[in-house]
């Protein structure tokens, strides 16, 4: 029979005919609607969804839902899905969405993924989320804000090099040559995963290149010098008074748990997002330590920090302002961590080149943290830390233990396993004693809350 025969004024008007309970409209391609009249004969006749295939020569029925729960076009999409697994050789089976069975409305995503936001659906549930810390927020956030827009609607099958072009020259007209570089990258792990489960024949970023959009993209190299770490601690002493008449107040230039954040990456050479996560059973002050868990490190490997004292001030700064919250840097409820991508935004916001001009929402203190050498950022910050530690002459092996960085060569990796403890408890002592000369405890009084 022809495809697409029923219409939805059709489907509501549907009644089995006199004398008979039930009935079978078709819609072409194995999609059928069997309707049946119920217990009552003045209420609505049962509408259920099937599709219909042969298998081994037998018919087979698979039950698609209901109407109207499930419409016209879900029926049709359900069956168009069903029917790709047979061409494939697979028996199709219905899939349940735990949501529905729950109750819930959400509706079920395409077995085989038709466009670009179907594939990176899919890609987030069964690639993604088992696989990052974050779940692939990263990573999604980068889709949804420059490829979902451009592209996302488009039909896998239609999807050629051209429209990968159009989102990356975009983004380089504006001169967002590294965003244009993350997008690409974005893309191709995204194609390639789809290209293993054979939902598309061929991967549309072949051939393209980070450099054809971003230029050579290199490696921040950024790293404070020691006069720019006394300018910065000089700035970060500043405020400016707002409020309304009569009850004005100072406001730092900088959030006083993110000010102390900024010495305790410095000292500590930690990721932002390991500092943002530490809870203050990982801290022993006692000890002298702080174990970064396996789970919070980015290669997956707990690592142990020896603290100085000046890191200990910094982090004392943190328990007054975390108020008996079990996190080493609390949001504003204290049940949970801050954003790991806040301290990165605050320093940004402070170091604008165009200082002028205005951002919503955003701090008026614009260029309030820019020095000389030009912005940095929270990442430069461990750098610094490792720098300094070279120029105290630490040797690079221990310089790279107290990064918590993996070997390169997975031969040495395996034979040489010393961790190296005593001499990276020596690297971060002179590193918090080389901290308290150019940023002594004086430099940053204003962080003690009611002089405690």
């Amino acid at each position: 029979m022809a495809k697409e025969q029923l219409t939805l004024a059709r489907i509501r008007t549907a009644r089995p005919p006199a004398g008979s309970a039930e009935t079978t409209l078709y819609d072409g391609g194995g999609l059928a609607l069997r309707v049946r009249a119920g217990a009552d004969p003045k209420a609505p006749p049962l509408r259920t969804w099937q599709y219909w295939y042969k298998r081994d020569g037998q018919r087979r029925r698979i039950g698609l839902g209901s109407f109207p729960d499930v419409s016209l076009a879900d029926a049709r999409r359900k069956a168009d899905d069903f029917r790709e697994l047979l061409r494939a050789g697979i028996t199709p089976t219905p899939r349940r969405d735990p949501q529905e069975e729950a109750g819930g409305d959400k509706a079920a995503g395409p077995l085989i993924p038709r466009t670009v936001n179907d594939l990176a659906a899919a890609w987030e549930a069964a690639y993604l989320r088992p696989r990052h810390k974050d779940g692939g927020a990263l990573v999604m956030g980068t889709f949804r804000r420059h490829i979902a827009p451009a592209i996302g609607k488009t039909r896998l099958l239609d999807v050629r090099k051209l429209h990968i072009v159009h989102v990356l020259d975009g983004l380089a007209r504006d001169g967002k040559g590294r965003t244009a570089a993350s997008v690409l990258g974005v893309l191709r792990q995204l194609f390639r995963w789809g290209i293993q489960r054979e939902y598309l024949a061929a991967d549309p970023t072949a051939s393209l290149r980070k450099a054809d959009f971003a230029g050579k993209v290199r490696s921040r190299e950024r790293a404070l010098s020691p006069d720019e770490l006394r300018d910065l601690a000089a700035r970060l002493r500043g405020t400016r008074r707002a409020g309304p008449k009569g009850r004005e107040r100072d406001i730092p230039v900088l959030p006083l748990p993110h000010q102390a954040a900024v010495w305790v990456t410095l000292s500590t050479l930690a990721r932002v997002g390991e500092l943002s996560r530490a809870r203050w059973e990982h801290i022993d002050f006692d000890a002298g330590t702080w174990m970064i868990p396996a789970e919070h490190a980015k290669n997956e490997l707990a690592h142990l920090v020896h603290l100085s004292t000046f890191a200990v001030r910094h982090l004392r700064h943190l328990q007054q302002y975390a108020a008996g919250s079990a996190w080493v840097l609390p949001d504003r409820t204290g049940e949970t961590y801050l954003d790991v991508k806040a301290l990165t935004k605050s320093l940004r916001d402070r170091q604008q080149l165009d200082a002028a001009k205005p951002r919503r929402g955003r701090s008026t203190q614009r260029a309030a943290l820019l020095l000389p050498g030009g912005p940095f950022t929270a990442h430069d910050l461990r750098r610094t830390g490792a720098t300094m530690m070279q120029a105290l002459g630490v040797e690079e092996a221990v310089i790279e233990k107290c990064l918590n960085h993996l070997q390169p060569n997975k031969l040495v990796r395996t034979y040489q396993r010393a961790e190296l403890l005593p001499e990276r408890r020596e690297a971060f002592l002179r590193l918090g004693a080389r901290l308290d000369e150019l940023v002594p405890a004086a430099a940053t009084a204003h962080l003690v809350i009611g002089g405690a």
